[in-house]
């Protein structure tokens, strides 16, 4: 593999854009983090052809050159970001400056991943904070596989047997398996976020890139004829696990993965084996995005959580915000690219000057408006503060609402399942059905497949009643939420609509609305009505999300006036 195959820039670009589009409308491209896939994958195919290439080559590997050559590509850029990011957190005080300064070591020093682990970030938690750089835990795993592959396979290489190439073959096989393994181990005995950022979890792409290699080189070239079908057969599958694979269901990370990126091995296998296949997707804009696909990547997510917190959007116009998001990205992954890899020393203070300017033209677009009804204010990075206002003061017994439908005033056995927004209630929910028998679990955080599983694990009584606060920390899905109706047989069932300022809003609160239609035994209370026919509210505890007192108050007052009507 000699020659540079712009085709596979083609494939870079539609990782990037995947990815992107999984934060942008993830009710749509609810699997478009598999885009990191498909770049460890092309990894683990680059990186076993430029390393086997020079090893028969000159009977010898030049560790010094392999790394410098890295290093240069990969560490002006990202110096960049963090340079860029450093401004703008001193000059907004969104984050605090000893955790940013902290999680850009991590990243530099190739432990992203680790350190999100160790001080418990979730990636699928997304509204808590301004984690500028939790995307970076992706690019400690490339590094760490840069590291560590190179001396794996020269020490393959030079072990005395005439196979070489049959010994590096199975022995990536065997390590893909026992990476796989390691995966649905994980899944299912640890927390999901270790699943998802574990280097030894994620080893198993590059291995299988590394397979595909080896596969080609033991192959004469020969152009086969149904290669073309093969490569749409390839593309419409990726497809279908972006639009249908999620974040933390059992399929994903129990073959799901695997499956994703054996077909990207087979494509990228394809698109080298043929000429006309590589000639065919050799598009200009895709490969001019593709080349800059790792600027743009570096980008994307501080561009997008700036973007989302500081205009509150809330989902409305998906598709005209993620075009906007989306032009944004390529133009600073450009200037990125156009700064650290083209320029001269003159030409840098421009481009600069240039890139600094786009980042504070989102800020002006996200202050514009026309994408949520109420601009949204930062959170606060402290989880405990978000329950302290709610219930660290002397709680009033209220009462309900008045309706004008009739009241049951029977007792009632009430499960509650939700995160820091219903924990920030669960005093006043507890005065209010006080001669109820009522259980509150909420958990800051919390998800929906952690909601499914304590639904499945608690006892059942003939008139339990589920109220489930879902949603507020990312977009649920119609198949989740069908799975938890199907879990509770005929039981009553009341979803709380999420009023959080983020994109996943209207989404996620159609979705619990129609399934509400859809089932004689599920409710909505509607929460976000509540919010929007009362825009001056004095409800939020400084972020929009979390409940003071007052809030907590009209919270548990409209759940109660719901559960309250026959």
């Amino acid at each position: 593999m000699k020659k540079y195959y712009s085709s596979l820039d083609t494939l870079r670009a539609i990782a990037i854009l995947s990815v992107i589009f999984y934060h942008t409308i993830p009710h749509i491209f609810p699997g478009g983090f598999l885009g990191v896939n498909l770049f460890f994958v092309l990894s683990g195919y680059l990186m076993t052809a430029s390393i086997i290439m020079e090893l028969f080559s000159t009977k010898n590997f030049d560790f010094k050159r392999f790394y410098q050559k890295r290093l240069r590509r990969i560490y002006p850029p990202l110096l960049l970001l963090i340079g860029t990011l450093s401004v703008f957190v001193l000059l907004t005080n969104s984050v605090d400056p000893i955790d940013f300064f902290k999680d850009s070591l991590a990243s530099l020093l190739g432990v992203n991943n680790q350190w999100q682990l160790v001080n418990q970030v979730s990636y699928f938690d997304q509204f808590k904070s301004l984690y500028l750089l939790k995307h970076l835990w992706s690019l400690s795993v490339e590094l760490q596989f840069y590291i560590f592959y190179p001396l794996f396979l020269v020490n393959i290489f030079f072990m005395q047997d005439n196979k070489k190439i049959v010994r590096i073959q199975r022995i990536l096989i065997l390590v893909t398996l026992f990476s796989i393994l390691v995966m649905s181990y994980l899944y299912f005995y640890t927390d999901i976020n270790f699943t998802y950022y574990s280097t030894l979890s994620r080893l198993s792409a590059f291995t299988i890139g590394g397979m595909f290699f080896i596969k080609s080189g033991t192959r004469k070239n020969k152009q086969n004829m149904a290669y073309p079908f093969k490569v749409t057969l390839c593309f419409l599958a990726l497809l279908f696990f972006m639009l249908t694979l999620n974040d933390h269901s059992l399929l994903t990370y129990n073959g799901g993965m695997f499956a994703f990126s054996m077909i990207s091995g087979f494509l990228i296998f394809f698109i080298v084996e043929s000429k006309k296949i590589n000639t065919f997707l050799d598009i200009p804009l895709f490969t001019f995005i593709g080349k800059r696909s790792y600027d743009m990547y570096l980008f994307y997510l501080p561009t997008i959580l700036i973007f989302e917190y500081y205009s509150g959007w809330d989902g409305k116009n998906p598709y005209l915000v993620t075009m906007l998001l989306t032009f944004i990205i390529i133009a600073l992954g450009h200037l990125s690219y156009h700064i650290t890899q083209k320029v001269s020393g003159k030409d840098i203070l421009f481009s600069s000057i240039i890139i600094s300017s786009l980042i504070i033209l989102i800020f002006f677009l996200s202050k514009m408006g026309g994408f949520t009804t109420k601009p949204n204010k930062l959170p606060k990075t402290n989880d405990s503060s978000y329950v302290s206002s709610s219930t660290s003061s002397e709680k009033e017994t209220t009462s309900s609402s008045t309706t004008e439908e009739s009241i049951d005033t029977r007792p009632k056995e009430l499960l509650f399942v939700g995160d820091s927004v219903l924990l920030g209630t669960k005093d006043y929910l507890n005065d209010l059905f006080k001669d109820d028998q009522i259980e509150i679990d909420a958990k800051v955080g919390r998800q929906l497949y952690e909601v499914k599983q304590i639904i499945e694990s608690h006892p059942v009584s003939d008139n339990l009643i589920y109220v489930l606060s879902t949603g507020n920390n990312g977009l649920v899905s119609k198949e989740e939420i069908e799975e938890i109706v199907k879990s509770i047989d005929n039981h009553s069932l009341y979803f709380i609509t999420t009023a959080v300022p983020r994109s996943w809003k209207t989404a996620t609160n159609n979705v619990l609305k129609e399934t509400a239609k859809n089932h004689k035994n599920v409710h909505i209370i509607d929460w976000e009505e509540k919010v929007l026919n009362n825009p001056d509210n004095n409800w939020f505890d400084g972020d929009d999300i979390h409940l003071n007192q007052e809030g907590a108050k009209v919270y548990g007052e409209l759940i109660q006036s719901n559960l309250d009507k026959k």
